[in-house]
């Protein structure tokens, strides 16, 4: 059963005067959330709530940007340690080393701090990254070919990732649009950010299928009669 399905009984749910209880159901809401604290805390977690239940990303969203605030620091930081250790190679080694100080300085990122009137501020375009990235997961329509269950079964029998997506369970958004989703400029975008913004985006669906699998471990292969 696709995830956004479960969790989506975890929202809130018009009352209907004209039918019967019915009794309990087989999974009730209950069952659902407990499921959800099983998985393991962090990015995926939170992006599960982010995507599925509105109202239960809304009391931990802090949270979430707060974890990949810290997850984007220290990819910075590993970036500029091999940014270092290039150059390093190169003053030792010489020309031996200059495809490594090549790939380092083409992989490297944005300065994560800038001076502004003389003090250090934190680069804004990363804050702006993380809330794009966010809303673009949170909002962006299902995949028309996978339906937003990430994977097909391929012509041949094999279940694999849905070429469509790429795995991402929706709609793909263009590098025009993330730009002006971030507020930079076009061409700022694509020669300095974009990176930046895919990997964000990377880290956090990867978290989420983490956690989607978690869950429905945790479910215990339930299956919708539906």
């Amino acid at each position: 059963m696709h995830i956004g399905r479960l969790m989506a009984r975890l929202n809130p749910k018009n009352v209907r005067f004209d039918v019967g209880s019915g009794g309990i159901p087989e999974l009730t809401p209950q069952d659902i959330a407990a499921a959800l604290g099983c998985v393991e805390d962090g990015i995926g977690r939170e992006m599960l709530c982010q995507v599925w239940w509105p109202d239960g990303a809304r009391l931990t969203e802090s949270n979430l940007l707060e974890v990949l605030t810290t997850a984007q620091r220290m990819e910075w930081q590993r970036r500029e340690d091999e940014m270092l250790n290039a150059m390093l190679a190169v003053a030792q080694n010489g020309s031996r080393a200059q495809r490594a100080f090549a790939y380092a300085h083409e992989n490297r990122w944005p300065g994560m701090v800038r001076m502004d009137h003389g003090l250090p501020h934190v680069n804004p375009h990363y804050a702006s990254i993380r809330m794009a990235v966010l809303r673009e997961i949170s909002g962006t329509g299902l995949c028309p070919l996978c339906k937003g269950h990430t994977v097909i079964q391929s012509a041949t029998g094999p279940i694999c990732v849905c070429p469509l997506c790429t795995g991402s369970g929706h709609q793909s958004v263009s590098d025009r649009s993330r730009a002006e989703a971030c507020g930079i400029d076009w061409k700022t975008y694509r020669q300095r950010w974009a990176g930046v913004y895919e990997w964000t985006a990377l880290l956090c669906l990867d978290s989420q299928r983490r956690a989607s699998h978690q869950m429905l471990r945790a479910i215990g292969g339930y299956n919708d009669p539906q």
